[in-house]
């Protein structure tokens, strides 16, 4: 969100609205975790005093945690024959893997609210750069004539794609939930929204927006 005045803007309220984005981002990240932790318990097989989500995250290590999901994945659909789960896998691996670099931006970030003279008017931003200790990423990211970091819109874009990644982890959960549960008349149907989603790219699905103010 970029403010043009000639007077103070509400330096108060740029910096809400970054801090807004970055919760956002922290809750949808977290939903993609807890999805993963899902889909390994079923890979591994459900068991009611849920094996797989105490596995999931004893690694104090997210890197750890997705790579154990993916060993389980890759174990059980690299040879499976109905549906290409596999491919599809692979294609989610790919975009949690790059998820995250944007997610350790967000995690390691500081908000900076600044501003630059464009046409003769000051214009503010609230931006989200990198902490004062991670010197390459600082001197990386100030580049003559650009804002430096995140915007917000930035921020809240990385949260709509882990938000949507979650929901791909969950319905390939699904598919194999029903897999495991012999619901095999469901599976060419969710397959068929498992491919769907990939090819729509987020386009039909939102993160839900955070509501201000007091629980009614």
């Amino acid at each position: 969100m970029t403010n043009t005045a000639d007077s103070d803007p509400d330096l108060q309220k740029l910096a809400q609205q970054m801090y807004d984005a970055v919760t956002k981002s922290y809750i949808c990240w977290g939903r993609l975790e807890n999805s993963m932790a899902g889909l390994l318990e079923w890979l591994i097989g459900y068991s009611s005093d849920n094996v797989g989500l105490h596995v999931y995250f004893a690694p104090s290590n997210t890197e750890t945690r997705f790579a154990i999901v993916d060993a389980a994945a890759r174990a059980k659909w690299k040879n499976y024959k109905a549906h290409d789960l596999f491919s599809e896998w692979q294609d989610i691996k790919i975009s949690i893997d790059r998820a995250k670099l944007s997610r350790n931006r967000i995690a390691h970030g500081q908000i900076d609210v600044r501003s630059r003279m464009s046409k003769g008017k000051s214009k503010w931003q609230a931006r989200l750069t990198a902490s004062s200790w991670d010197i390459g990423r600082t001197h990386a990211e100030h580049k003559p004539r650009q804002w430096p970091g995140m915007s917000v819109h930035d921020v809240t874009s990385a949260a709509d794609r882990f938000f949507w990644l979650a929901v791909r982890v969950d319905e390939m959960k699904e598919y194999w939930k029903c897999h495991n549960l012999r619901q095999n008349a469901t599976l060419p149907a969710r397959f068929a929204s498992i491919v769907e989603r990939r090819q729509n790219r987020g386009a039909d699905l939102k993160s839900q927006p955070l509501k201000r103010g007091r629980p009614k």
